[in-house]
């Protein structure tokens, strides 16, 4: 895995906890969207060079992937597309990252992330109080609403941590915490390829996670950019509703508006 241009914006921190950015060479708008995110909040982090998943070759795909499994998922839409094989090879990189320089846990982040000004002090509340086997959600998406309860032994004025009830219900991997053993098992479960890199419930009942955990209220949210994932292949139509400003706001608001529709959240006593 390509790991380039480190971005040091302070020269003491009071955090271990490394942040790995990926990034699409192809996507210099997004860059510079997150190097703004990050001016000003003391925070150390590296960018990762995404995969690209178009370019790959169908052998490399037959040698990565359980395509069997890929090709059932996709029989009635095809979402389970090249870009999406590549995000997975992209956080499999950042595992073996983990795992090879023996960090505790690391701070998985997309370029379209929005960030809050005190993410230190979350990022320094998780060190202290994340075990390993951990996965930690910043940011999530739900399919339908997500039943939230307080982890024990919290501040019950201002607890952070949460378990979802209904782990079957929520998605998204744009800023995610994962612990060196997490990384291992997920790393070791998804190889070949079988499933993409935020199915939470099927890690989770797997026992590749030993806690799923989600920050409430979420501290990160995620900018209005189009998708890099390739979940639509490119058409004609599509690259002209891109270079149209005005479909291009459509797209974006629509975009925003999904957004919200995907975060409906319980907090259940």
């Amino acid at each position: 895995m390509a790991l380039n241009n480190r971005i040091n914006l302070s020269k003491e921190l009071a955090y271990s906890m490394k942040i790995f950015v990926t990034n699409l060479k192809t996507s210099p708008d997004r860059r510079t969207h997150i190097i703004k995110e990050f001016e000003g909040k003391g925070l150390d982090f590296s960018f990762v060079d995404c995969v690209i998943g178009k370019d790959l070759s169908e052998k490399e795909l037959h040698e990565k992937c359980d395509m069997k499994k890929i090709n059932h998922f996709n029989r009635e839409v095809e979402w389970f597309t090249k870009g999406v094989i590549g995000c997975t090879l992209t956080n499999q990189n950042t595992y073996r990252t983990i795992i090879e320089n023996n960090y505790e846990m690391a701070l998985l982040l997309e370029d379209d992330t929005i960030l809050p000004d005190n993410l230190k002090q979350i990022l320094t509340e998780i060190e202290n109080s994340a075990k390993q086997g951990d996965v930690i959600l910043l940011f999530y998406l739900t399919y339908t609403t997500l039943k939230l309860k307080a982890l024990a032994n919290q501040n019950n004025e201002r607890p952070l941590f949460y378990e979802p009830l209904n782990p079957e219900c929520i998605h998204g991997g744009s800023a995610v915490v994962v612990t060196r053993k997490a990384a291992e098992n997920m790393l070791k479960y998804n190889t070949p390829i079988r499933m993409s890199p935020d199915s939470w419930k099927d890690f989770y009942e797997a026992n590749c996670i030993g806690r799923l955990l989600c920050v409430h209220p979420m501290p990160i949210n995620t900018a209005d950019f189009g998708t890099t994932m390739g979940y639509v292949r490119d058409s004609v139509v599509r690259k002209l509703m891109i270079s149209n400003p005005f479909t291009r706001f459509v797209l974006k608001m629509k975009r925003k508006f999904y957004r919200i529709s995907k975060q409906k959240v319980e907090i259940v006593k």
